[in-house]
């Protein structure tokens, strides 16, 4: 099925059933987060260089399971370290893309590092992807290779994907990935939710069940000894 980004922002917060989620970039300095969101939005591509801050976009996509959704995407910097905003960026985030240049490794072990950082910030099960850009370039260009990048994966136990902003490739099955994570968790979660209110109800069922009991039987005695005492 082919991805492709969904109506307008505006149109879409006419429609209040429209899920929304919020997805946190980071990596290192140069790897190409900006023209990931940048093809996202503008379907081009930047030759120019522009050091983030930060930066926030709200964008429409409709994934591979045919619905629109709003996704705001925090862009964070590569070159300036600031600690507590990147932990309080991850936390309100429901999912957290963490990007590396394959023409460098340096950035694969920033992306290591911060991979580490959300896992001990955001717990074991959060939704998370590591995505190599620039897989356009020649092989001989390359200082990571994908069996490398999806070891580190495999070892953060989080998903993989090589992607080039510059081609436009797998940019949109890249947020795909993440979306149908994000919807298989609030479905799990809405199941445990489920599951645990029922077990609440059938225990409070069986406590209103044994106090019955408990009052039929206060009371059947209390008739015995009045009986008793006539």
């Amino acid at each position: 099925m082919k991805l492709h980004l969904g109506k307008s922002r505006k149109c879409l917060d006419n429609d209040q059933n429209v899920p929304s989620y919020k997805i946190a970039l980071f990596g290192d300095e140069k790897v190409g987060k900006s023209s990931i969101l940048r093809r996202l939005q503008k379907k081009s591509f930047s030759y120019e260089y522009e050091p983030t801050i930060s930066e926030v976009y709200d964008i429409s996509f409709k994934s591979s399971d045919g619905l629109a959704r709003i996704i705001t995407f925090f862009d964070t910097s590569g070159s300036i370290e600031c600690p507590p905003m990147a932990r309080l960026t991850m936390t309100k985030c429901e999912a957290n893309i963490v990007v590396y240049s394959v023409t460098s490794k340096k950035s694969l072990e920033v992306a290591n590092r911060k991979l580490n950082e959300i896992s001990k910030t955001k717990g074991p099960g959060s939704v998370c992807l590591l995505v190599g850009n620039k897989s356009d370039v020649a092989a001989n260009a390359r200082e990571v290779s994908f069996e490398c990048g999806l070891k580190y994966a495999v070892n953060n136990k989080c998903a993989y994907l090589e992607v080039s902003a510059l081609k436009n490739i797998n940019i949109l099955n890249a947020i795909d990935i993440v979306v149908k994570k994000l919807v298989d968790l609030n479905r799990t979660k809405k199941k445990v939710l489920s599951r645990s209110k029922s077990d609440y109800n059938k225990t409070n069922d069986k406590s209103l069940l044994t106090y019955r009991r408990r009052s039929v039987s206060l009371t059947q005695l209390n008739i015995t000894k009045q009986s008793e005492d006539f």
